[in-house]
Order: structure tokens, then sequence, then C-alpha cells
């Protein structure tokens, strides 16, 4: 049963294929041929590009005659020259498609007919060798229109009409079909390059798929530098051509050239010539060796070809993309750092536990892909120690899934490092910072991560400075300082570096310290900031990180946290955010729009103002002239009057600051209170001390706004003019 099933789906397709080649695969091809033809037909001369083997065109001037050999163009008459094989394909290109545009006689045609269509003596013949078998048209007069021409093929009778745009073509003058470039390699097809000049040679070599130099040294060298040279070798382009048949080199410096480069592919070479530079000074000569023709170039190659073997040298530390580096290896005399990636990530290998700084690694990686040479020292080394690499300061080793480099570190100056790369003799200097890196070992590529400690969970801060105590507590969600004063606090400035712990983040790790010799040099023995954060997480346990800022170190500050070893920097300006003001700057609260009078005290003397139906007016001295624009300025100053600091939150004695007897007071008066400032004595030459009546925190305000609230409520007299000599007198008089 299963044998009969399967013999009947069998033929069930059989059938279904037979139909589809009746219906599908024969009625394309019944319908292509035809359409071939059709098109075919139109064509005055059909043929395929790749069959044609020889071009003969023959016009008043001469005849043009090309050959095709291994697929490569050659002009063999009138002169014997490599062809431009684009500018052939594209004639070829013209001639097969051109198309009957019209058909004028069919039939013998005699003599005189020929004639009236410019075909007894035809303008151009073209002829094509296609497939072993000549054939040729014949170019005669345009039509009236000017737009197409009178053509037949030599071996029929019939005049056609086409399309003229091939005969500009052929009426190039020979040089048109020549090949302008002086070779036919291009850079890519390149493995070997020598510039030769009078003074020196120099080799270049590709070897397993790098380039080196080879002469006058062996060194590594550059594919940039080098594919861009070879780039506008294999681009070079003869201006002109000057002879095909030179009777003496020596008239165009070629006896002798001025430099010459051959380039290799496999052994294949072509040798370049490059002469004397022509009187107009934009040209030189040159040809290619293997041929005879001399051309002109443009005089700007012999500036590209004008270098040094330096100039080829390879500046690139390493040609390993840091992306494909799997394993990192850091080999110093005191420990060795090794690294492994898994899924994208570094791990330390061998120190489980210590948690890694991945993006460090990534970055340091990255360093030495983008190392340049800033100095190629020595060729060879007799003596290692001279430059640190006998027992060198550290080895690093890269490796990718499919090679491994080592480089040995050696000594180190103020600007460079030396060191040794890879299957290399010599010693190069690179970057003194790059090396500076390598030297600090696992502490450069530790997580600088130092503290977690969420914004939300935090119940306290509390700031030990040499000034004072500082303790505050979060009251909703603002901040309330308790010490060294109960005031409002200045919450931004809490939250500002509060903030900074939600993922808090060491500048640079300088190392571990845990006894009170180890943390002297960096003024952490006696620390000028302990902040101690405490918070309160949501299962109710509390958290407490304390951290100690002491000595200014390189760009920033020394400091540690209290229950860790590690000794990091953190920034100056995190370090500000810490020393600002805690409390509330502000020394007033009132509103402008509620003031009901101002009173001043300026040298003993009273001024003071009053508002009267919605009126100021100034009450006393009386007999005074009202100045209300200083009135509006100076509520204004006093309405948003802010310290920078206070120099003193609990003055006991305030004769010190000069308060016991102020140089200058202001009362703001409001329907049920007063609020008054005290001006005392100068700080510096920017600050003198203030205090709000009632308060015992003496605050530092600026010595500008104390001169803004002297010009006082009354309007100064104007400046008189002083009075003019008798003689300035008599003179205006006269």
């Amino acid at each position: 049963m299963k044998l009969r099933n399967t013999l009947i789906l069998a033929v069930v397709v059989l059938l279904a294929g037979v139909l589809f080649y009746t219906l599908v695969v024969r009625e394309e091809s019944r319908i292509t041929p035809t359409e071939d033809r059709k098109e075919r037909a139109k064509k005055l001369l059909p043929f395929e590009r790749d069959e044609v083997s020889a071009i003969k065109v023959v016009r008043k001037d001469g005849e043009v005659a090309l050959e095709r050999s291994k697929k490569k163009w050659r002009l063999v008459a009138p002169v014997q020259a490599r062809a431009d094989s684009s500018r052939i394909d594209s004639l070829l290109s013209d001639l097969e498609y051109l198309k009957k545009e019209g058909t004028i006689k069919e039939g013998d045609l005699p003599e005189t007919v020929l004639a009236a269509y410019g075909l007894d003596a035809p303008r151009f013949s073209l002829s094509v060798t296609i497939g072993g078998e000549e054939r040729t048209l014949q170019f005669g007069a345009l039509d009236a229109q000017k737009d197409n021409v009178y053509v037949k093929l030599a071996d029929e009778p019939t005049v056609y009409l086409t399309d003229d745009g091939i005969l500009r073509k052929l009426d190039e003058p020979v040089e048109y079909f020549r090949e302008r470039r002086l070779t036919e390699l291009t850079r890519y097809d390149i493995d070997g390059l020598v510039l030769a000049s009078r003074e020196q040679t120099i080799e270049l070599a590709k070897q397993e798929g790098r380039w080196r130099l080879l002469q006058p040294i062996n060194a590594r060298a550059s594919r940039e530098r080098i594919e861009d040279l070879l780039g506008k070798l294999t681009d070079l382009e003869a201006d002109s051509f000057v002879t095909d048949k030179p009777e003496d080199l020596a008239a165009y410096g070629l006896d002798r050239p001025v430099v010459a480069t051959t380039l290799k592919k496999g052994e294949e070479k072509v040798k370049v010539l490059f002469g004397k530079t022509l009187a107009d000074r934009l040209n030189i000569y040159a040809k290619n060796d293997a041929e005879t023709t001399v051309v002109t170039l443009k005089i700007d190659i012999l500036d590209e070809l004008g270098v040094t073997a330096d100039d080829f040298r390879d500046r690139q530390v390493t040609h390993l993309v840091a992306a494909n580096v799997e394993q990192l290896e850091v080999k110093l005399p005191k420990e060795v750092v090794k690294f492994r990636k898994e899924d994208d990530k570094w791990q330390f290998v061998d120190r489980a536990g210590l948690a890694i700084d991945s993006s460090a690694v990534d970055d340091f990686v990255k360093s030495v892909q983008d190392a340049q040479i800033e100095k190629f020292v020595a060729e060879e080394v007799s003596d290692p120690a001279k430059y640190g690499l006998a027992e060198p300061r550290a080895v690093i080793t890269l490796t990718t899934s499919s090679e491994t480099e080592s480089f040995r570190l050696g000594a180190q100056t103020e600007e460079l490092a030396y060191l040794q790369l890879p299957g290399e003799e010599g010693v190069v200097g690179v970057a003194s910072d790059f090396a500076s890196q390598v030297f600090r070992g696992t502490l450069n590529f530790r997580s600088r991560l130092m503290a977690e400690v969420k914004k939300a969970d935090l119940e306290e801060v509390r700031i030990q400075r040499e000034d004072a105590l500082f303790v505050a507590e979060k009251v909703g969600n603002d901040w309330k300082l308790t010490k060294p004063v109960e005031a409002e606090a200045d919450s931004s400035v809490i939250n500002n570096f509060l903030y900074d712990f939600d993922f808090f983040r060491a500048e640079k790790l300088l190392g571990e310290a845990t006894t009170a010799e180890d943390l002297k040099p960096y003024g952490l023995d006696k620390p000028s900031i302990r902040l101690t954060l405490k918070a309160v997480k949501t299962d109710g346990t509390i958290q407490e990180k304390t951290l100690l800022v002491g000595s200014e170190w390189e760009e920033g500050f020394a400091a540690k946290l209290e229950d860790a070893p590690m000794v990091f920097t953190v920034s100056e300006s995190f370090v500000k955010k810490l020393t600002a003001e805690l409390r509330n700057r502000s020394v007033f609260a009132f509103d402008k729009e509620k003031v009901v009078g101002l009173s001043l005290m300026l040298d003993g003397e009273k001024q003071e103002a009053a508002k009267e139906g919605g009126e100021w007016k100034l009450t006393e001295p009386a007999d005074a002239e009202f100045n209300k624009y200083n009135l509006d300025d100076i509520l204004d100053l006093l309405d948003d009057l802010k310290t920078e600091r206070f120099a003193n939150y609990r003055a006991e004695d305030l004769k010190p600051y000069g308060l016991d007897e102020p140089v200058l007071t202001a009362t703001v008066k409001l329907p049920l209170r007063e609020e008054t400032l005290l001006v005392g004595a100068a700080k510096d030459e920017k600050n003198v001390y203030a205090l709000a009546r009632g308060s015992r925190s003496v605050f530092l305000m600026k010595k500008d706004d104390v001169e803004e609230l002297e010009e006082g409520l009354v309007k100064k007299p104007e400046a008189s003019e002083p009075s003019a000599s008798s003689d300035e007198q008599t003179s205006r008089d006269e």
C-alpha cells in the first residue's frame, strides 16, 4: 500500500514538472529569442565586445590600429604603445549599440549615388575583427538635421542612417587611445617598492601582510604612508607624450634620473624613471623603463618622492585592535597583574573578590593601541641597561584570538619612556605619561567606586571642620542644622554633595594606608574634614559612612573612608562643596510691599522715611530733600541680603567685630515687627562684620553693599563748579 502511494505521488510530481516546463520555460524560450532577434536586427553590427580582437580606424590623417592580447589592448599603428582600455571599451560600447535609424537605399548603388551620401570616399572606416572575421563600417556625410550620419557596411550595399555620436571618438588624436598611466598596477597589487635617488636607496616589502623597511635599515614601516605613496605612483598619468624614439636620454635627464621607483608584484616589476625639470618649472620628464616613450608629468610628484627612510617608519606601537584583545598581563618587578575578558567585561585573574574597573582596563588597552612612537632612540641595543631594559620596569602582553604581543618598558625621563617593541631589536621612545599609568600596577585597574549611599535614605549629616562641627537632620524633604546652632539649613548646599554619594567614585587611587604613619603623608592622621553620613535603609538597618579629607594632593585632595584602607583623591570642587556655608544664608525674611518705615543711623545722624497713605515721605531730617530711588535700592538690598559665610555662630562678645558700637544700622519697620541690621568693623578689603539684631550669629557682608546703604535717604547737594580766577573771568568778559 505504501509503495503504491509513493508511485502515485511520484507521477503527480513528474506531471507538474512537465506542465511547468510547457507553460513557463518553453514559453520563455519561445519569446526571448524572438525579442533578441528584433533587437539585434536594429543594430548595424551585432557583436559581443569580448569577441573583438582588433580595431582599425582609417581616416584622412592615417590609420589607428589596436589589438587585444590577454584581455589587454595595445596600439600597433601608428605607434607601438599600451592603449587605454577604458576608452577602447567606450568606443566598442558606442559601436555595439549603433542602430539603424533609417534605411536609405537597398541594393547595389553606383558611385555617383554613394557620393551623395559621402560614401564614395568615407570620412571614417571602422573595422573590427570579431571571432577572426573583419567587419568594416564606412561613415559618410551628416544628414540635413546634422544629428545622424550616413553609414554602410563595406561588404553590403544598403545605406543607413545612424547616430553621429561615435564620430567624435573616431576623430580623436592618437594620444586619445594611448594609456596615460605609467603602470597598470594598483596600490593593492604591490608588495614591494624601491626608491633609488642619487643620495640613497630605500627598499620596502610587504611580509605576511605587513610592510617593513629593508634598506637602509630593517624596521617596521607605516602601511598608511606607503599605500598613500603607492596610490600616487599608480595614479600617475602622462601630461603629454614627448617622443617614442628618444635619441639621447640625457637630454631628458633620464640617463641619471633624479629618482627611480620600482613597483613589485611578485616577480613582476615596473620601474619608472623621473628626469629633469622642464623650463616651465611645472613639469618633469619621465618614462617607464620597459618602454621607449618619454612623457611629462606634473612636478608635484617629486615632492612626494623626496623622502627619507624615517618618513616611512611605523610610529604606531601596535596594530592590534583594542576591541579584539581578550587577555592582558602587566608584569612589574613586585607584582604580575593578569586580566581576562568575559562577556565583554574584564576580570582579574587569580584575584577573586577584588573589584575591578572594567572601563579602566579598556582605556588602558586602547591607550596601548593609540600610543605613538615619539622618537626612534636606537636601532640596536648593545647595552640594555642603558635604557633600563636589562631588567624592564614593566612587560605588557596583549593577547587576541590569533596573536600575542609583548612590550618591554624601561627607564623613563621627563618626556619619554623607553620601549622595546615585539620582535624588534631597537629601542623607541613613547610619551612619559603612557608609562606612568603602567607602573601603578593593580591600582590603575581597581574599581574607583568607594561607596553607595542613597540620598533618599539619609537622616543625618555630620561635618567636622577646623572651624566647627556641623550636624544637620532631615525634616521632611529639607535639612535643619542642630549644631553649631539650631537654624534652617541651606538644603541645596547639603544636597549638592549628597548627590555624589549615590555613586561615590575616587578620582584616583593612591594606595593602602592603615597606620598613623601611613596616613601622615596624606594629612589623614589629622584630617581637615570628617564627613559622616547616617542612613536608615528600608529594612530598618542603619548605615554609616565616614569620609576623611586630608592634604591637597595633585589636582585635588587626599581622602579615604574610615573603615577602608584605600587612600584616593577627590576633586577640589567636591571639597569646596563640603566647606561651603551650610546654614541658610538669607539674613532677613520680609515682604517689601508690607514695609511701612525705614530708619538709618549714619555717622551718628538719623535718616528716616515712612509710608503714609501709600506714599513714602522723608520724616527726618524734615528739611532735607528725599531720595526715593535710594529707598527702593536699600529695601531691595535688605530683602535679598545673603551672606557668603558666618564668622561666628554664637558670638558672646560683639566687641571684636565692632558690633558693640556699630558704624551703621538699618531698621526695616513692618506693621507688627522690626528687622535691624548692625554693621561693624571691616574684616578685610572686601568684607565687614554684620549682625541681625536679636541674633548672636555674626556674618560677613560685602563692602559694596555697605556703600549702597551709606548713600542714605537724603538727596545730596550737587557739587558746584569751582569759582573762576580773576584772570579767567576777565578773559570771559572780553
